[in-house]
């Protein structure tokens, strides 16, 4: 599949503060692997290996955060948004020499967890892209819980995108929801204006005024907001019990392993709270209370009291903690 990706890694995740203020959000683990290895993982499962990623917070460490899940399978161009976050559409027109060069390419967000169904998602979208001539398609869910949640699109019995927002602008529309994954058309950017912009708002729905068509397929699988801590371990919980359940372990395992990092945990479950505490780790079941995710080769304090956390690797606890998440920085 010859074509190029951009993964949108630039946000200041401001709902995720404080710990935004240690990492930049694409770089924070979800399930032991930092939410950029989702994004990237997809892209190397459909062979896409010229990636571009825009920054800006904490930019070496977004770049060391890349370098280390790489592995010799990407060529990765960086597109460092220095003053500020350039916005979906601003990040186009930023990358704009390096992503010209191919005839489409892939834009995926580089801080939210989606798991498609399908085995092939890209080259799917790509296939109905190409046959669509469409300006961009976009992957959405038709799931009632998402569209209720979240701003849907609105797209008519053809899945081409008439409008956003909570109302739709024509009758006989039908909600869905983005998931963070479409595929553009180079001729995009003779509709992406400089500056901060919304690739929504400042480029495709002008571009539909004009005649281009932005199209939708539909997708099955699991997608997770991780906007705030909240929904953080809320999709945090939601996931462990897809592994508990044996709905969903091969993904993660096999996502670890390409990750090279290792899936060896113990899981437990006693009501609705479920523990994953990695073999490595020294925390003792007995300190936690209520559902945690402790990763490897971290441990706490004897007396300290887990409740409701998030243990990543490396991390060490002098005192109890509850409904947090602990990171270790790097450098």
């Amino acid at each position: 599949m010859a074509v190029k990706a951009l993964v949108l890694a630039a946000g200041l995740g401001t709902r995720l503060r404080p710990y935004t203020q240690q990492l930049p959000k694409p770089a924070i683990p979800f399930m032991g692997i930092p939410l950029i290895g989702y994004a990237l993982h997809l892209l190397n499962s459909s062979g896409i290996g010229d990636v571009v990623i825009n920054t800006h917070p904490f930019s070496e460490k977004m770049r060391k955060c890349v370098g280390d899940l790489n592995n010799n399978r990407f060529h990765v161009t960086f597109s460092n948004e220095e003053r500020e976050p350039l916005g979906s559409g601003g990040a186009l027109y930023k990358a704009k020499l390096e992503l010209q060069t191919a005839t489409h390419f892939f834009a995926i967000n580089g801080d939210t967890v989606f798991i498609p169904s399908q085995s092939h998602l890209l080259n799917e979208l790509l296939e109905q892209h190409e046959r669509t001539h469409s300006l961009c398609t976009l992957v959405v869910s038709e799931d009632p819980q998402l569209i209720a949640q979240f701003n849907p699109l609105w797209v008519d019995k053809n899945n081409r995108l008439v409008s956003v927002g909570k109302q739709p602008s024509t009758p006989g529309c039908r909600p869905v929801h983005y998931l963070g994954v479409k595929v553009f058309h180079q001729r995009v950017f003779q509709f992406v204006p400089s500056g901060i912009t919304n690739i929504f708002t400042d480029v495709l729905l002008p571009a539909l005024k004009i005649g281009e068509t932005v199209s939708v397929m539909s997708a099955q699988g699991f997608w997770w907001e991780t906007g705030n801590f909240d929904s953080f371990f809320k999709a945090t919980q939601q996931a462990m019990d897809l592994v508990y359940n044996k709905r969903d372990h091969s993904f993660f395992a096999n996502l670890h392993q390409w990750a090279d990092r290792d899936f060896d945990y113990s899981l437990s479950k006693n009501n609705n709270d479920i523990v994953f505490l990695h073999d490595s780790s020294t925390i003792p079941l007995k300190n936690i209370k209520g559902s945690a995710f402790v990763d490897a080769q971290s441990t706490c304090a004897p007396e300290a009291i887990l409740t409701d956390v998030i243990i990543n690797q490396g991390c060490h606890l002098e005192a109890s903690s509850s409904s947090a998440m602990h990171l270790k920085d790097f450098k």
